[in-house]
């Protein structure tokens, strides 16, 4: 007659193995150091809070001391070799720290708590122990808002709106800013730039505005200026290269060649110049059947990122030139032979 398995006993046996086991490995403690970590300010849930450390909006942890099952000291090794870094957010409701002054933040049971919800460890000491945490109450103002450039210099710009409100120290600044970037500055001189001011409490501690702003930067002055010696030079068409050359009316090169007057920037000017031709005569398809003499208004051959900005326009009438193609020889058969 074959035995009753009595599994109540096999279950009995095999809870206390497990027991066993997990009591031997809590049994087993270790200690490890954390290194460079961090704690971060949320933003309060009221915007009438500002919060900083005396370093900004965060703080260094140099060292975190930490105890427990070999285990868990094992998985957040394996955490920190992954990539993880060690940063914990302080929020200052949570820690009843919304009167305004200095308070103090006392971070091994801050840190402990946080640590043993995500880790199961117990934080034994810190580096620093403590940190000091800036509260200030802010009322509400209405800011002119200023323009500068990224060396901090005012740019001068049409702003609207002109003012923004916002959450400030009471005795705080009049102005909330924006900054714009060289490129942007040229930018907004021909479309209207969106951005939101802020307003600086410290070096490096900003809030934004709720609102963005349009900037735009007025054109550059452009003054008058001449070209005395213009370059002509020619488009062709394909179909005409090496069969036709453009000969201008002898009457006519004077006028062809004549100062060219521009209203520019010097830095337009300048790079106008050094283009190799500063006129360009345009030769289509059709014009070599002409017997007549054809006329053309001259293209300025403006620098494509003056003209785009507006900081250079011809201040003259288009100068009309007075020409005919002539036909080339074709080539001999020796010359075509040896190329």
């Amino acid at each position: 007659m074959a035995k009753k398995v009595n599994y109540g006993k096999i279950l009995a046996v095999l809870f206390l193995t497990v027991l066993i086991w997990v009591w031997a490995d809590l049994a087993k403690t270790a200690q490890f150091t954390i290194a460079d970590a961090t704690v971060n300010i949320t933003t309060p849930s009221s915007p009438r809070l500002w919060v900083s450390f005396p370093k900004g909006s965060t703080a260094s942890i140099q060292e975190i001391l930490v105890k427990g099952a070999t285990s868990r000291i094992d998985r957040l090794q394996r955490s920190i070799r992954a990539g993880e870094r060690m940063t914990f957010d302080l929020d200052v409701t949570e820690e009843k720290m919304i009167e305004e002054g200095d308070h103090t933040l006392l971070l091994q049971p801050f840190l402990n708590k946080r640590i043993q919800e995500k880790y199961d460890l117990k934080v034994e000491a810190c580096i620093p122990e403590k940190i000091v945490v800036h509260v200030r109450t802010l009322v509400q103002k209405s800011l002119v808002v200023s323009c500068l450039d990224e060396n901090g210099n005012i740019v001068k710009a049409i702003i609207d709106p002109a003012r923004v409100d916002m959450f400030v120290p009471a005795d705080g600044g009049p102005a909330a800013e924006v900054t714009l970037t060289s490129a942007e500055i040229e930018q907004a001189r021909t479309t209207a730039i969106s951005k939101r001011p802020f307003y600086e409490f410290a070096p490096g501690q900003r809030k934004a505005a709720d609102i963005a702003v349009k900037i735009t930067t007025p054109t550059r002055a452009l003054t008058p200026q001449t070209i005395d010696k213009p370059q002509l030079g020619y488009v062709l068409s394909g179909n005409l290269v090496g069969k036709y050359k453009p000969l201008i009316e002898g009457d006519n090169l004077v006028n062809v060649y004549s100062p060219v007057r521009i209203k520019a920037t010097t830095e337009a000017k300048l790079a106008y110049e050094s283009q190799i031709f500063q006129l360009i005569l345009e030769i289509k398809d059709g014009d070599e059947k002409s017997t007549e003499v054809l006329r053309r208004s001259l293209t300025y051959n403006f620098p494509d990122e003056y003209l785009r900005t507006k900081q250079i326009e011809l201040n003259q009438q288009p100068v009309e030139a007075h020409f005919k193609l002539i036909r080339l020889p074709a080539p001999s058969a020796a010359s075509a032979a040896g190329s």
